[in-house]
């Protein structure tokens, strides 16, 4: 498989640029908008910019501040993970962020308790996104905002989120819950549940009701189920593929995790490890993943890093590799494997292939795969531009 690789966004020493998500502004034609943060520590994007470009990303305008992060009196607040998804029935875009408190300042297991979700529109010109409004499932309110989430006791949000129009016209929004029983420590031990939030248009609102929601046992991921991405198949069911992660188990490893809704997303079978189509589950680093599927060639694909070997950890998380999903195995077809990229010969040890975002480019029908590689000059020094790689799935 041939990529090509090229800098997207430059950067500055001591910052990574990420979370750069692109879609385009309207039902045709080449103008799109794309949005990216810049993070200097961990887990903490300290601002947000925003650029436009009219001739299918070949240029692109200077970057507009959007967001910057907020000192109150409670802590800082700041806009974390994100997305930009096109319902292109509906003619909208959706930008949806994960709105974080940190108490002490800084990330620290208590901004888990301080996390909600907002929702901005793309209006149908294109031109402007409406103000924020904060995601309330249906019969809730701003505090006890979904069923079994309150403010200031624990949260749901989005991370590294790939919403989806299903073909019933619901919008699936995959979502983690961080129940009230984890530990909020510096260092939490989370325990995720994952599902999603079902979205209904309601004339120019959407309103939100939320899934069944699934974990696994902690004797096999003590992370619980993470980041889930969803796709839909030919024959209706829903797949959906979950981060985990051992830590504090080294002895058992590491694999995606999949589970199964035929009621459109409302309820998931118990979750089991996601495996090649030969019956074999594969090692995966503790990262997340993207389900998406060609609007060419109609094949479903899977994006995420297979380790060679067992691994319990986020580290290293390379090489990144796409595969084709088989649609009645619901697995991935091993032979259909390539790879994306990996580390170089110039890069660190520790160069890290994750936190990226793919959208299919509406005039070549190539995958256009957006990624900083972290730690490429160093174990200490976590400076890297997005980096775009393009590339057709064959």
């Amino acid at each position: 498989m041939d990529v090509r690789r090229k800098v997207a966004v430059p950067t500055s020493p001591g910052c990574v640029i990420c979370n750069v998500n692109t879609a385009y502004t309207r039902a045709r034609g080449p103008a799109m908008v794309r949005h990216y943060g810049k993070l200097f520590v961990s887990d903490t994007v300290t601002c947000q910019y925003e650029m436009r470009s009219e001739d299918n990303g070949a240029t692109w305008s200077d970057p507009q501040s959007t967001y910057q992060q907020e000192e109150t009196d409670r802590g800082m607040r700041i806009r974390g993970e994100s997305c930009l998804f096109r319902d292109d029935v509906a003619n909208r875009v959706l930008h949806i962020y994960s709105d974080q408190l940190y108490p002490a300042g800084v990330y620290s297991g208590e901004a888990n308790r301080y996390t909600r979700i907002f929702v901005r529109v793309l209006d149908a010109s294109g031109e402007a996104f409406g103000e924020p409004k904060q995601l309330v499932q249906k019969g809730y309110d701003a505090r006890h905002w979904a069923r079994d989430t309150d403010y200031g006791e624990n949260s749901m949000m989005v991370s590294f989120c790939t919403p989806l129009r299903t073909s019933t016209g619901r919008i699936l929004l995959p979502v983690a819950l961080l129940p009230k029983s984890m530990d909020f420590g510096i260092k939490p031990v989370l325990g995720s549940w994952a599902g999603c939030f079902i979205g209904t248009w309601r004339g120019e609102e959407l309103e939100w009701d939320l899934s069944q929601t699934i974990t696994v046992d902690s004797a096999v991921s003590t992370a619980g189920l993470e980041e889930p991405t969803i796709a839909e198949l030919a024959d209706g069911s829903l797949l959906m593929i979950c981060r985990a992660g051992n830590r504090n188990i080294p002895d058992v490893p590491v694999y995606k995790w999949r589970s199964v809704s035929t009621d459109g997303g409302r309820s998931w079978s118990p979750a089991e490890p996601f495996p090649f189509d030969i019956g074999e589950p594969f090692f995966s680093f503790a990262s997340g993943s993207v389900q998406i599927r060609n609007s060419a060639s109609g094949k479903l694909y899977w994006i995420g890093n297979i380790s060679p070997c067992p691994t319990r950890i986020g580290e290293p998380r390379r090489p990144l590799q796409i595969a084709e999903v088989g649609e009645s195995s619901r697995a991935i077809l091993k032979s259909s494997v390539r790879l994306v990229d990996t580390r170089r010969e110039k890069d660190s040890a520790n160069v890290g292939l994750s936190n990226f975002r793919v959208y299919e480019d509406r005039q070549t029908h190539e995958f256009v795969l957006t990624m900083p590689r972290v730690r490429e000059r160093g174990k200490d020094d976590i400076t890297s531009p997005a980096y775009e790689f393009r590339f057709w799935p064959e």
